[in-house]
């Protein structure tokens, strides 16, 4: 007789536990069901009440054996008074044990214990009182709701409330204890984020390391918010959860998914999936083409498409709105980073005077001062992009669109910023002091490995009463991998450095710079790949197929027009003579004499600031000196005998050419 039971209250829970002792002195060893239900099937397994014949009142949809025991699955129906009996006690929880009905097929004995290693399986009834006390109770199965939506618009209507009435409707009605904590408010399921991040993804590990029982509900309002991935991906989620015993359930159309679902069933979630795949995939494509649109009239009109911008403006209507308050705090970004000031000085001093962040709310960071200090924004530029945030890396959609927003910085004080950014080898950094101890920070390096050559402080043993003090050492040799273990005390190295490049006879004129020479390189780049560009279109006119090399042409070109641009205004940018960095550290020295606290640090990051645009050529650190690296262009005439300038013997000169221009205690004239 076949007997088909939709309805009923949903029970689990272990009939039989391995290795434990039951009240007759029975105990049964792992596998010692498995011919049996080899024969049977959970079919054949009867669900009785207490063991009565004729009480059979459900059906067991699984019985197996896992690591524990035997583990059983099925529904109490409603066909019998006995069988509404034993729902109204399970429910009250005055029925909630387990016991089975059987014939001992293969045991032995070992003292008072009959081991039993083949067991016949007849029936597994629900009892009030079972065999073994410790066996888990006839379980309650829980029901994990889970909720997701994509946008914030979503949020603020009716769909989490409406999403969470009909999983509480479902496991009032089955007897469930139902779980709410499965949320994923604004998380894409096409991209598959939910799934690696979000609370599905969390979800899904917890089945895995067992934490969510079998037997247990996974409720979704419909497949597309479980997922709309491809239905590859799709089929391999649902088929995934229900092969580790879980339930899933469509409430829109109460279906249930396990690990018994026929393919009827299957064909009709791959057709769901397939629904909602290409739902997305076609809004995907209708928005991509809007996009497209907006920035095709962005580019060539310079109208806004969106009314999101940088912190400083605000859109009105189709026009850019300068918040002058806000702007004032660019500005000040900028020049106290071209004064020499850290990213991290700059946000304390602003947490300090509580300046109000790009956000509006919580504090200043070093990465948000990065972040203003490198926008090309600020010279008027937009960046369109294509690619989706949450998806595969976003791709530049051509070259930066220049005046689309109104311009705050001047372009020579942005270039400035953005090469003592580039200088820096972590621009982000600061010295732990609050006195900025060392002015040569992110200029030294070891002449024997390359590598950086930074500020430590370090005890002396021979020195009187264990003096501690700062030396520059080589940083690669204290993780093994440079030889240099020499050390330069540090007083004795700042008391020589300043007098000694003020006795310099440097240039008053400034020299030809590496961008003038970058600028002619590329001048004449761009003078070729127009050439070919105009040998391509006369192809073409010939009837040559060349589409393709002329769109890459012309896009060498676009990217050659935006660097020769940069070049221009970079080298239109009044460069620094090296004598007047040179006075300007006498000036700043003379200035740190008197300072101390915040404005000490001010003076000696500009100090390090001019130092980096006076040696070119860097610092090297070589034995017991320092090696300032200065450009031939830098420097008048001959070199001098200048040795007296460097009383401590800790500084001497290069040309960054690599002539060195001292020879045991004295400047040979003849080189420079």
């Amino acid at each position: 007789m076949t007997v088909a039971v939709d309805a009923g209250l949903r029970i689990q829970g272990y009939a039989s536990l391995w290795g434990v002792a039951d009240l007759n002195g029975d105990v049964v060893s792992k596998g010692a069901f498995a011919d049996s239900l080899k024969w049977t099937g959970a079919g054949g397994v009867r669900m009785l009440h207490q063991h009565e014949s004729r009480a059979v009142v459900g059906v067991w949809d699984a019985v197996v054996e896992d690591e524990r025991g035997l583990f059983v699955r099925g529904r109490i129906a409603d066909w019998s008074a006995e069988a509404r009996y034993a729902q109204a006690l399970s429910r009250a929880g005055a029925l909630d044990g387990l016991s089975i009905g059987f014939r001992a097929a293969k045991a032995r004995r070992d003292g008072p214990l009959r081991v039993l290693s083949g067991v016949e399986l007849w029936e597994v009834s629900l009892v009030t009182v079972p065999s073994i006390y410790n066996i888990s109770p006839c379980m309650t199965p829980v029901a994990y709701a889970y909720s997701r939506y994509s946008t914030p618009a979503q949020a603020a209507g009716d769909s989490l409330r409406r999403q969470l009435a009909a999983a509480e409707a479902f496991a009032t009605s089955n007897g469930l204890t139902l779980d709410t904590t499965l949320h994923d408010p604004g998380v894409s399921a096409f991209t598959g984020a939910h799934r690696a991040t979000g609370a599905l993804g969390s979800f899904l590990r917890r089945i895995e390391s067992g934490e969510i029982a079998r037997g247990s509900y996974l409720l979704v309002d419909s497949f597309d918010r479980l997922t709309r991935e491809t239905v590859v991906e799709a089929v391999h989620l649902l088929t995934g959860i229900a092969l580790k015993g879980v339930r899933v359930v469509t409430l829109n159309d109460g279906r249930v998914y396990d690990e018994t679902a026929d393919m009827l069933g299957l064909m009709f979630a791959l057709m769901q999936f397939a629904r909602g795949h290409e739902e997305s995939a076609e809004k995907g494509r209708k928005v991509a083409a809007a996009h497209a649109e907006n920035r095709r009239r962005a580019r060539e009109e310079g109208r806004p498409f969106t009314p999101n911008g940088p912190h400083w403006l605000k859109l009105v209507g189709s026009e850019w709105q300068v918040l002058p308050e806000r702007v004032a705090v660019v500005e000040r970004v900028f020049s106290m980073r071209e004064s020499g000031l850290g990213n991290a000085f700059i946000a304390k001093t602003f947490n300090q005077e509580g300046v109000l962040t790009p956000t509006g709310r919580g504090k200043w960071f070093n990465s948000t001062v990065a972040d203003i200090a490198a926008s090309r924004a600020v010279l008027g530029e937009y960046q369109p992009f294509t690619g989706h945030r949450r998806g595969k890396p976003r791709q530049p959609d051509g070259p930066p669109i220049t005046d689309y927003y109104p311009p705050i910085i001047q372009p020579g004080q942005f270039y400035r910023v953005q090469a003592m950014n580039a200088a820096r080898q972590n621009s982000s950094a600061r010295p732990a002091s609050k006195a900025f101890p060392n002015l040569l920070v992110g200029l030294v390096r070891c002449r024997e490995c390359g590598g950086t050559a930074g500020y430590l402080r370090s005890t002396f043993p021979k020195a009187p009463n264990w003096r501690s003090a700062g030396v520059i050492r080589c940083n690669q040799h204290y993780r093994g991998v440079c030889s240099n273990r020499a050390r330069i005390p540090y007083d004795d190295l700042e008391a020589d450095l300043l007098p000694f490049i003020a006795s310099l006879p440097l240039a008053d004129r400034a020299a030809l710079s590496d961008d003038a020479r970058n600028l002619a390189s590329a001048e004449a780049a761009r003078s070729e790949v127009a050439n070919k560009i105009e040998a391509l279109l006369d192809q073409m006119e010939a009837g040559a197929r060349v589409a393709d090399r002329l769109r890459q042409r012309e896009t060498e070109l676009v990217e050659l027009d935006r660097r020769i641009g940069d070049l221009r205004t970079k080298i239109a940018a009044p460069a620094t003579p090296a004598a007047d960095a040179q006075a300007e550290l006498l000036r700043l020295e003379t200035a740190m004499r008197e300072a101390s606290g915040d404005e000490l640090y001010r003076i000696r990051a500009r100090i390090n600031d001019t130092l980096r645009t006076l040696l070119r050529g860097g610092a090297e650190m070589d034995g017991d000196q320092i090696v300032l690296r200065f450009h031939p262009d830098d420097v008048s005439g001959k070199i001098p005998i200048l040795i007296k300038a460097a009383a401590g013997r800790r500084v001497r000169f290069e040309l960054s050419s690599g002539a060195i221009v001292q020879r045991k205690g004295r400047l040979d004239p003849n080189k420079g």
